[in-house]
């Protein structure tokens, strides 16, 4: 009876553990294998490898007897290479953690630049924005929380020594507050030069409905952005700018093209079809208007920030939150690093408007265009996506008289 009873709290810690490392290296997957065709990713990977496999075999007598043989003989330098070789580990796990970054040899000075970042408050907008204030751009920090809002202001420009962030409201659940957003902007700015339509959750299941009628994680994340950016577009045509909607690989997830399925009822596929639209949106930006602005998208990677706060059964919260924090914590990117695909289009001058050069309409992954899914090339698509979301919009806006 012991032994069974052993084996069932294996099992039972097996299982709780597992469960949400299995989820989180599910999540990194395409960003992982992303980095491994870098140079960097090449090289670090094997050696990471090599040094992990070698302590293993070494303090536990597993292993082949080839990789044994380095143990050195003497206890103080066994115990001294085995420090050297874990600090050499961390470090190379947290290179590998991270991916990426944008060369800062690519990025140009960003003085005189105006910078609009959707949920600029928090997680990698609040990185991104940091990150472009400090390259001299002035950045709006749009969100719909004024304390945590200005408070991130406050920090942005004590980090930067001088008033580079501002903060405009933005509560992009309702679509009647993104007319009164661009109006304040207006009336602080003359130009913008590149909008970062970041915003968003990672609701496993959509939270709801709005007021304005549509199902909340497509009127956030697709819905709202959609009508921000067509009201803004005049400003961003003078400046032949950037624009930049943050999307995920979750968008294919969507194993269909009814991407307007279920848009005004609560749904568990809600996130990938955001998702999907952000891509096909960008896509169709670009065909539309790619003689007078350069637009992206990107999968951030999965980063560890309050995007994760899920719901959670409240018998399994005191257990589940904090393992998965946790393991996610030491597996997940971190903002910082999840905003580099975001400052690299923003500030690359790789990814910059130039005339008689076709650039933009491309999705990124690790500061390098990659692969989205094969509906998310559908031009047919992005096409019915962008009309049938001034529909809604015209008939949101009818309503409205």
């Amino acid at each position: 009876m012991d032994g069974v009873l052993w084996w069932l709290v294996v099992l039972l810690v097996g299982v709780a553990v597992g469960f949400p490392l299995a989820l989180v290296c599910v999540l990194r997957y395409a960003e992982i294998f992303s980095f491994l065709c870098t140079p960097k990713g090449f090289i670090t990977t094997p050696i990471f490898l090599f040094i992990a496999l070698h302590i293993f075999s070494v303090v536990f007598g597993f292993g082949s007897v080839w990789l044994s043989s380095f143990a050195p003989s003497t206890p103080f330098i066994f115990y001294l290479s085995l420090l050297i070789e874990s600090v050499i580990l961390a470090f190379l796990y947290d290179v590998i953690r991270n991916g990426v970054d944008p060369s800062p040899f690519d990025l140009e000075d960003m003085k005189g630049k105006v910078v609009i970042v959707t949920g600029g408050n928090s997680g990698i907008g609040y990185e991104a924005a940091l990150k472009l204030a400090r390259l001299g751009a002035d950045v709006v920090v749009a969100s719909r929380d004024p304390k945590k809002a200005e408070l991130a202001v406050d920090t942005i420009n004590k980090a930067v020594g001088q008033k580079k962030a501002h903060f405009i409201q933005l509560d992009l659940s309702k679509l009647a507050n993104v007319e009164p957003f661009v109006s304040a902007f207006k009336a602080k700015f003359t130009r913008l030069d590149v909008l970062i339509n970041n915003a968003g959750f990672a609701q496993g299941v959509s939270a709801g409905i709005t007021e304005d009628g549509f199902e909340e994680s497509f009127a956030v994340m697709h819905l709202a952005h959609f009508h921000l950016t067509q009201l803004l577009l005049p400003m961003i045509e003078k400046t032949h700018g950037t624009i930049i909607n943050v999307a995920s690989e979750g968008h294919r997830l969507l194993l269909n093209t009814d991407v307007f399925k279920e848009y005004a009822t609560p749904t568990s596929f809600a996130y990938p079809r955001s998702k999907l639209c952000n891509v096909l949106f960008t896509f169709e930006l670009h065909r539309r208007f790619k003689d007078k602005l350069v637009a992206y998208t990107l999968h951030p990677g999965c980063v560890y920030t309050n995007i994760w706060h899920w719901p959670t059964p409240t018998v399994l919260k005191p257990y589940w939150d904090p393992l998965f924090f946790f393991i996610s914590s030491l597996l997940m990117r971190t903002a910082e690093k999840g905003a580099s695909d975001i400052i690299h289009m923003a500030a690359s001058k790789h990814c910059k408007w130039v005339e008689g050069e076709e650039r933009g309409g491309q999705y990124f992954l690790c500061c390098r265009p990659a692969n989205p899914s094969k509906f998310a090339k559908d031009t047919k698509l992005a096409a019915e996506v962008w009309e049938t979301t001034e529909r809604l919009l015209a008939e949101w806006k009818n309503k409205q008289k």
